[in-house]
């Protein structure tokens, strides 16, 4: 009786440690996308971009503020030399120093200070997309590689499946051969299949491996570190027509952003047009000296020589060289240049919306013509594999009708896998794909 008390109570640790170890040993897409926005060195510089933009946001309307300056100075002098504090010449050592504050702020620069403000804001909103950009092509990325991987994975499966009956037919033949009960080119071709079998499953096992390597790069682990993979399954998604997926394919930040990149560059020329007016600034300020010549006291002799003083000054622009008109030619050629970058990103996008509708059709209905193919194929395999068992055929018509069921069925997986990345893919046009 103790004996089975014990012995269940090591069965229920073992099924409770090995429940445990496949949920650790196995992860999500889910699991793999979170690990490469935490991991990805590409996320982490795009988020740096974010915040030096950041800064250059804050500090264009902080630009606007007044700059206030302080300045202290001491100095010794020998022989003749003129002092500080009644500009008379003495001839003696002196020590003497001086103290400043000033303040100064434009109160007009054509605007410059003002577009700056607007430009750096549409920076800022086209850098935070662009972040946002950054994560959803590593998101896309990794459930491409992802799916890769099991894709050589079950690749891998069947290529080991095939290799197992091949060997089983070999074998069979082997022993007929040895017997004199089998024609040699049937006996040899036999053979030559089961080695070709090997080199598909070198070939497989080699596919798998590289795409391993790739994922677990996008995830910014060794391959070794890297846990088996969770099965996926088709996603729920309705087929939407072109222009539905190109206008909501729009709104995703990677398309968008140029929009603002557009209301940046129109500011950047409104900064540089603003250097053709004139500029206002308002400065003042205060400063006082002292000198060990005079009897006076330290605090006295700055109190008595304490100056103030408030200036308008008015720049006028007239002739630089052409530098401010090439300066606005050259930001208006900039801007035209964004515009026909946004032009080419919209027809990119136009053509890759147009392809993922028709292609997430097409690899749904070869998908359901794969599975029948391959029932098919595994009849006419049964078929060839009976008649050639009785002796009723040869090793070519075997072969042949094998190779076509193992064709179909590795044509199967492959278009398998293709359909759920088309309905990934469609969900990330249309906004859906939230992780």
């Amino acid at each position: 009786m103790y004996k089975h008390i014990i012995l269940w109570i090591i069965n229920t640790a073992l099924l409770l440690i090995s429940t445990w170890t496949f949920g650790q040993d196995h992860w999500s897409l889910e699991q793999c996308i979170e690990m490469a926005l935490k991991n990805n060195p590409a996320i982490h510089r795009a988020e740096l971009q974010y915040e030096l933009q950041n800064i250059d946001k804050r500090q264009a309307w902080q630009n606007a503020l007044p700059s206030v300056n302080g300045n202290i100075g001491h100095s010794w002098s020998q022989g003749k030399n003129i002092d500080p504090t009644t500009n008379q010449f003495i001839e003696q050592t002196i020590s003497s120093g001086n103290a400043s504050l000033g303040a100064g702020m434009y109160l007009f620069n054509g605007f410059k200070i003002f577009h700056d403000i607007r430009k750096q804001a549409a920076a800022h909103k086209a850098e935070s997309l662009n972040y946002e950009a950054q994560k959803e092509t590593l998101i896309l990325d990794v459930i491409e590689a992802y799916i890769t991987v099991l894709t050589a994975k079950d690749l891998l499966e069947q290529a080991e499946n095939q290799l197992l009956l091949t060997q089983e037919q070999f074998e069979q033949a082997e022993t007929l051969f040895e017997e004199g009960n089998i024609d040699p080119g049937d006996y040899h071709d036999l053979k030559g299949a089961f080695s070709e079998n090997k080199n598909v499953v070198s070939t497989s096992e080699q596919h798998l491996f590289h795409s391993r390597i790739r994922l677990a790069g996008l995830l910014h682990l060794s391959v070794e570190k890297l846990p088996e993979l969770k099965p996926l399954t088709v996603m729920e998604t309705s087929i939407s027509t072109t222009s539905e997926l190109f206008e909501t394919g729009k709104q995703r930040p990677f398309y968008a952003l140029w929009d603002w990149h557009i209301k940046e560059a129109k500011q950047n020329i409104r900064m540089a047009q603003s250097s053709y007016y004139p500029s206002l600034s308002l400065n003042a300020g205060m400063s006082t000296r002292y000198s060990n010549s005079s009897d006076v006291k330290f605090w006295d002799q700055n109190e008595n020589n304490l100056g103030k003083y408030l200036s308008l000054n008015l720049n006028i622009p007239i002739f630089n060289g052409f530098t401010v008109r090439n300066t606005v030619k050259k930001a208006k050629l900039n801007f035209m240049d964004v515009e026909w970058q946004k032009e080419i990103i919209e027809n990119n996008l136009r053509e890759a919306t147009s392809k993922a509708v028709f292609d997430l059709t097409m690899t749904e209905k070869n998908y359901q013509n794969l599975v029948e193919q391959e029932t098919n194929y595994q009849e006419s395999y049964r078929v060839a594999q009976t008649k050639f068992d009785l002796g009723a055929s040869n090793s070519v018509m075997l072969l042949t009708a094998k190779n076509k069921w193992e064709n179909s069925k590795n044509q199967m997986v492959i278009k398998h896998y293709e359909w759920i990345l088309q309905t990934y893919l469609n969900a990330y046009y249309l906004g859906k794909l939230e992780f």
